[in-house]
């Protein structure tokens, strides 16, 4: 629902300001089955009394603690009606029912709007907009799939020297814990977004809009699939530290026995964006563009959708990993343009049909590079951040290159009994260039019949955008680049159409 209001100034009709006020209702339902068969992991059901024993080499022990421990079904069982559909239905190996159907709750969400619009001058050629909204965004059904082939309906049944005519005659052994799963957390939010903007719009001469905006948001909810079942980094450092035959397998030491990485999806995380927006437009003439540029920075305690990779170390503790996004750009500025060619020639037929009617057009982007995060390992094998050491970390323009894009002397493998402490996008990794050029035209053979030419070039200034360096401090190519974007690309074409 949404109401407008318009407010102007006595006998002067042409100051207005108008006000839009609304509010969207959502009912959120989660995607679930039609049969019940998916399961979750639930951290809170895991009972260490009933965890399976682990061998030295991460195996489990036959016969000990329950395998499914901290797994459960969702909504009352198979239905009567669905359980032909369903593998296993009948034989749910003790995992408990009774999760919601679709792994978290419905939820009913409002999401209200504001926005304004003034014209301050009698001519009407400025405009002072601004607006405030909330967004909310369903969670996609990615993070659901894969729980319908998590145990009881997908069981894992392990034999050896067995055949192929009597699999199971073979010997049962040592079983493997659980391969990776996922899971949810049964108290997930659905993501929230909540946008403002205010901005000038100020048409110019030559029939040139201007418009400048400050526009950002503020993220809450957000979903982060980290990894649970990690071993405490002191834990690690304990069994590293035993003599080699002592040592324990990593699958022995993680807190969820019987299962290796446990992908749980939280709606725990935060962001923010903020962003100076200039734009100029000319849609009239011969010459028509597009000019964009943007200051902006986004800020969040995970790096992006479902994107943990930079959260695997202390992922309970969001401020540690909180910094640039991987899609942080500071600067950003982009330009389209289109250009008729302005030849007339009304005499001459053959004249005209060669040089009338061209038309070129193109784009240009630069922007900077996107932040990275140094890492790197000890002895103890898991990758932490790397160590910093006090330097400065970019270099100057003349000293920098593809083997040194950054100062690797700031940094080193992190000590033996500590994570690391780099911070997160200390690194700013290559600029991007690019120019891209068309030049076409529409020859008419005959009525109904048309060629058109066209040649394009890509990355016109064959300018190198090169890739990310290695950031990983381990490497003897830390700090380097290794390989670049496509250099310049010229492509032709006709087409003929009748």
């Amino acid at each position: 629902t949404k109401g407008q209001y318009w407010f102007s100034e006595a006998n002067d009709p042409s100051k207005r300001f108008s006000v839009e006020i609304g509010a969207r209702f959502s009912h959120y339902i989660p995607t679930y089955t039609v049969a019940n068969n998916m399961s979750n992991f639930v951290p809170a059901l895991y009972d260490p009394a009933k965890a399976v024993q682990m061998t030295t080499a991460g195996l489990i022990v036959a016969n000990s603690g329950n395998p499914y421990n901290g797994l459960i079904t969702v909504g009352d069982g198979i239905p009567a009606n669905q359980a032909s559909r369903v593998s296993n239905a009948n034989n749910l190996q003790g995992i408990p029912h009774g999760g919601p159907r679709g792994l978290y709750n419905t939820q009913n969400l409002i999401m209200p709007r504001f926005s304004f619009a003034w014209a301050p001058f009698k001519n009407n050629k400025t405009s002072v907009r601004g607006g405030f909204g909330t967004y909310h965004d369903r969670p996609e059904g990615n993070l659901v799939f894969s729980q319908t082939k998590l145990p009881p309906f997908t069981p894992q049944v392990q034999y050896q020297y067995g055949n192929l005519s009597n699999p199971g005659g073979g010997t049962s052994p040592a079983a493997a814990p659980q391969g990776g799963i996922t899971a949810i957390d049964q108290n997930l939010k659905v993501p929230v977004v909540d946008t403002y903007n205010f901005g000038i719009q100020r048409e110019l001469p030559w029939a040139v809009m201007l418009e400048t905006t400050w526009a950002g948001n503020v993220g809450h909810h957000l979903i982060r699939e980290p990894n649970i079942n990690t071993p405490s980094f002191a834990l690690l450092e304990a069994n590293q530290n035993l003599p080699s035959a002592q040592r324990l397998a990593t699958n022995s030491l993680l807190p969820y026995k019987g299962f290796t990485t446990i992908g749980y999806y939280k709606s725990d995380s935060n962001s923010n964006y903020n962003a100076l927006q200039v734009r100029a437009t000319r849609r009239k003439g011969n010459v028509l563009f597009t000019v964009n540029y943007t200051w902006s920075h986004a800020l969040a305690d995970t790096p992006g959708n479902f994107n943990s990779t930079t959260d695997a170390i202390e992922f309970d503790n969001r401020h540690y990993n909180y910094g640039p996004t991987n899609y942080d750009r500071r600067h950003l500025f982009v330009g389209t343009y289109t250009y008729r060619l302005p030849f007339k020639f009304k005499t001459n037929y053959l004249v005209r049909s060669a040089f009338a009617g061209w038309e070129m057009s193109g784009v240009i982007r630069w922007q900077t590079g996107q932040y990275l995060t140094p890492v790197g390992s000890n002895y103890i094998p898991n990758t932490r951040r790397a160590q910093y050491l006090g330097l400065p970390v970019a270099l100057d323009s003349d000293v920098r290159s593809i083997a040194k894009w950054f100062n690797a002397a700031a940094f080193s493998v992190p000590p033996a009994t500590a994570e690391g402490n780099a911070g997160v996008g200390t690194i700013e990794g290559p600029r991007w260039q690019n120019w891209d050029i068309s030049l076409r035209k529409v020859f008419t053979v005959r009525e109904g019949w048309t060629l058109r030419i066209q040649a394009d070039m890509f990355n016109m200034m064959n300018h190198p955008n090169f890739n990310n360096p290695d950031v990983t401090a381990n490497n003897s190519t830390f700090g380097a680049v290794s390989g670049s974007q496509p250099a310049r690309n010229i492509q032709f074409g006709a087409r003929f159409a009748f």
